[in-house]
């Protein structure tokens, strides 16, 4: 958050975007996101500081919530798979949740 406030604050005092990611040691390209997400809610150059509210609302544009691993949904699976007679060791049980060719073959082996 103190990023993106300081992104923002120095956006608002004028300063190029060279400049910004320069001083605040964060790539242009993420100083223009941010500065895109601050310009939608009426941001612009030689205005006012952002509050807080506004600074939250724009993190919350640029930054998507957290969505738990699927591995922590496959801790839950694993008992049933070995129920089911899956013989497969377990380390590998979180690779199932990203769609690897190893959850294709999470059958009972014969």
């Amino acid at each position: 958050m103190i990023e993106v406030r300081e992104v923002l604050r120095r956006f608002t005092l004028g300063e190029p975007v060279r400049a910004i990611a320069r001083g605040t040691m964060v790539d242009r390209k993420t100083v223009a996101k941010y500065i895109a997400a601050g310009v939608a809610p009426g941001l612009c150059r030689g205005s006012t500081l952002p509050t807080d509210a506004q600074v939250a609302a724009i993190i919350a544009a640029i930054r998507p919530p957290h969505i738990g691993r699927p591995a922590v949904y496959l801790l839950l699976i694993y008992p049933t798979l070995v129920m089911e007679g899956a013989t497969r060791p377990y380390a590998p049980i979180p690779r199932a949740g990203q769609g690897s060719r190893w959850a294709q073959s999470l059958r009972p082996l014969p």
